[in-house]
């Protein structure tokens, strides 16, 4: 996820290197916990009302994916980063938010998960049951 640097910055800040060179720190907001359930909650509002077609996920609906795992404590931040690495250039906007394809979070959620022998022995069709949840 990137940040978006304010109206005034864009104004004030002159461009380096043609544009090429950022001039505004490349990072994800610092949110609480609070925030976070608040745009889960609006992602399934947008879900809804069938903005997010079947097969996609909004990236908090995947964060929530993430925390739901039974394993979920057994992760590392690099395993949580190497996650996001995973699946950042797999995301789309058309518009209305960020989507990504379900499977591609199938997939990451697995590879990550692949890596911890405990996770990994139970993860079996339960991964699809937790995504599916999220369309119902």
């Amino acid at each position: 996820m990137a940040s978006v640097p304010p109206p005034t910055h864009i104004e004030k800040t002159p461009a380096q290197k043609g544009g090429l060179e950022p001039t505004y720190p490349h990072q994800a907001p610092q949110a609480s916990m609070q925030a976070l359930n608040t745009l889960l909650n609006l992602s399934n509002v947008i879900k809804m009302e069938g903005y997010v077609e079947g097969g996609q996920v909004t990236p908090i609906m995947a964060l929530q994916s993430l925390r739901g795992h039974d394993n979920y404590h057994a992760l590392t931040r690099e395993d949580v980063v190497g996650m996001v690495d995973t699946i950042r250039n797999k995301v789309r906007c058309y518009g209305f938010g960020a989507v990504m394809e379900d499977f591609e979070l199938r997939d990451a959620l697995a590879a990550m998960f692949a890596t911890k022998p405990e996770a990994y022995a139970s993860f079996g069709n339960r991964a699809t049951t937790e995504i599916d949840d999220m369309y119902s």
